[in-house]
């Protein structure tokens, strides 16, 4: 029976992938359009028509916009057939582009006095202009580069970060008191730590093509994290452009702010002196801001109706994009029915609503193609559902083959085990005496030591055993009883052997304690929690974020198993067990084992604790 089921199951999976190999040659897919470039038709003004004019927004895929544009590289279609070449292009700064942008100022020491003075000048420049009214759709935020940041977009220290928003005097309060911090802050430079913050803040809550990031910095990374790789990385994979300024000296690391601009689609500016900073940033702010103005002349009537307007760019190096945008042209309703009647048929295909056409406007044969390919897809709709549930059925069918053969297996299995007799059972323990039987003979020679069957039931000679107590009566014999009315006298103690020092459980495995006498105890504290401490007071404790961890941190910058702490030759050693994010003693990296001393600064990833030694003699 089964297998005539798994029979008709392979038959009818044939069959359905034969159905699913042909209903695609009758009903091709239909390949989805993919733009390269992002284009945004921002604002439509008809106040001069039939003359048109369009403010149009063309970027790169990272929101970066293009320049160079000519009029030759647009096009405009009206209602999906009206073919026009603009008669103008300009390209222009238009604080209508709405702007996103994350500022990262770097706050290490060699940056105080006038260097930091002058780029909190530059930052207040530039959020004057972007944030010119409150209820602007520009926003922006701001992040200091600083020790310990973490680069969750939902972990934020107030005293250096600021989430987006429009709101300028909520960004100033912790632009405007930088200097400050800078004395008496811990140094570090976490460059790509606080980058990497600032591009996953405007990737959590910002438009694409409209965020952007803004670095500057005089020096490069130090203690972060992350690599150099992965602000890349994460800002390619945000679709976010970074732009980078760096104040020229021998510290500055110009060849990372290059390559992050170039491969991310920003651009890097040098300032030679702090006081160019505040150019720099307009200059982002103006590029961010470039909008093309088209105007041409539309071939639409004036009867107040809505209409499809599409905008096609073809850039210089054949990248394409395309945004279509629906405008209502000047004129009544009113006025367009006074035109004499049309025919019946002609008048029901007017009162269908207009719908632009989404393919490119210049035509070409692999549209025409296309364009029948979609037709026979909604002429044959039942043949496509037919297809969809034939693949649903083939998928279920496998699932039902699966679930047969496991249950055949299984109960193959089961029956082996019904014909596989069992196994004899062991006879059980017979004792050494009873008072009423006398016992069997016994084979000493045997190696199991069990009773031999005999026919002759005669009492063995009494055979004295060594773990027997002195008095006893031999294996085989009754115990004498004393007469009635005496009571025995008390049997003397066994003579056992002598314990052994050390107890030894059976098999002969001795237990030892070899574990080294430690004269010290460690502690690490928390020096951000409330209190939290862990003990090391084993000869090898193991730290690290999952369960099974003698110090378990939950935290994403700690590895599975991250370190050790070992006592050895009566001092406390550290060892990375080669954690992603590093540990760190003070400002150095464990690579080598390190010797801990009391009061250092042991950091894991990005949780810092504070080693205490306490002797215990």
């Amino acid at each position: 029976m089964r297998r005539r089921l798994v029979d008709g199951g392979v038959r009818l999976l044939v069959s359905l992938w034969l159905v699913g190999c042909v209903l695609p040659l009758a009903a091709p897919p239909v390949e989805a359009q993919s733009s390269d470039i992002i284009v945004a038709v921002d604002e439509v003004d008809l106040a001069a028509f039939p003359q048109v004019s369009l403010r149009v927004s063309v970027r790169s895929r990272n929101g970066v916009p293009i320049s160079g544009l000519q009029p030759e590289h647009f096009e405009v279609v009206e209602d999906g057939a009206n073919l026009l070449r603009p008669t103008g292009v300009s390209a222009e700064s238009s604080p209508a582009a709405q702007v996103s942008l994350a500022i990262v100022i770097d706050t290490y020491r060699t940056l105080s006095g006038a260097p930091i003075e002058a780029a909190q000048q530059a930052t207040n420049d530039l959020l004057a202009e972007l944030l010119e009214e409150s209820d602007d759709a520009d926003r922006a935020a701001f992040v200091a580069v600083h020790r310990g940041i973490s680069t969750d977009a939902q972990v934020l220290n107030a005293d250096y970060e600021v989430p987006f928003t429009n709101d300028r005097n909520l960004l100033l309060n912790v632009i405007n008191f930088l200097h400050e911090r800078m004395e008496t802050s811990a140094q570090g430079t976490p460059l790509y730590d606080a980058t990497i913050k600032a591009i996953r803040l405007a990737a959590a809550t910002e438009p694409v093509a409209h965020r952007a990031v803004i670095v500057m910095t005089d020096g490069e990374d130090r203690d972060s994290i992350s690599t150099d790789a992965d602000v890349i990385q994460t800002a390619s994979n945000e679709r976010t452009p970074v732009f980078t300024v760096g104040l020229s000296n021998s510290r500055l690391n110009e060849q990372f702010l290059r390559r992050l601009a170039d491969q991310t689609g920003g651009t890097y500016q040098a300032a030679e002196t702090p006081d160019d900073f505040s150019p720099l940033f307009n200059n982002v702010l103006t590029m961010l801001r470039t909008q093309y103005v088209l105007t041409y002349d539309s071939g639409l009537p004036e009867d107040g109706q809505p209409h499809s307007v599409l905008v096609h760019v073809r850039t210089p190096t054949q990248m394409e994009g395309y945004h279509e945008q629906r405008i209502q042209t000047p004129g009544s309703a009113s006025e367009a029915s006074e035109e004499p009647e049309e025919p019946e048929a002609e008048q029901e295909a007017t009162e269908q609503p207009l719908v632009a056409t989404p393919v490119l406007p210049t035509p070409t044969a692999e549209s025409d193609f296309m364009g029948s390919v979609r037709n026979l897809v909604e002429d044959n709709l039942l043949l496509v559902v037919l297809g969809i549930a034939a693949i649903g059925l083939m998928l279920l069918l496998v699932v039902i083959i699966i679930v047969v053969v496991i249950r055949r297996r299984r109960a193959g299995r089961a029956e082996e085990a019904v014909e596989t007799p069992p196994l004899p059972e062991t006879p059980g323990y017979v004792p050494s005496y009873e008072p009423s039987i006398p016992s069997p003979d016994v084979d000493a020679s045997a190696p199991t030591g069990r009773a031999r069957a005999s026919a002759d039931w005669s009492a063995p000679e009494p055979v004295s055993s060594p773990t027997m107590p002195s008095g006893a009566p031999p294996i085989g014999q009754p115990p004498a009883w004393p007469p009635a009315g005496q009571v025995a006298p008390p049997p003397p103690p066994p003579a056992f052997a002598e314990l052994p020092d050390q107890f030894q459980p059976a098999g002969g495995t001795r237990i030892l304690d070899r574990g080294p006498k430690m004269g010290k105890v460690g502690l690490l504290v928390d020096t951000k929690g409330a209190g939290r401490r862990f003990d090391v007071a084993k000869v090898s404790v193991v730290v690290g974020r999952v369960e099974g961890n003698d110090v378990q941190i939950d935290h994403p910058t700690v590895s599975r198993q991250h370190a050790a702490i070992k006592w050895e030759g009566e001092q406390f050693r550290l060892y990375d067990m080669g954690s992603s994010n590093g540990t760190f003693v003070g400002e150095q990296r464990v690579r080598e084992p390190v010797v801990l001393n009391d009061g250092d600064r042991v950091r894991f990833g990005a949780v810092e604790f504070v080693f205490k030694i306490v002797s215990l003699g």
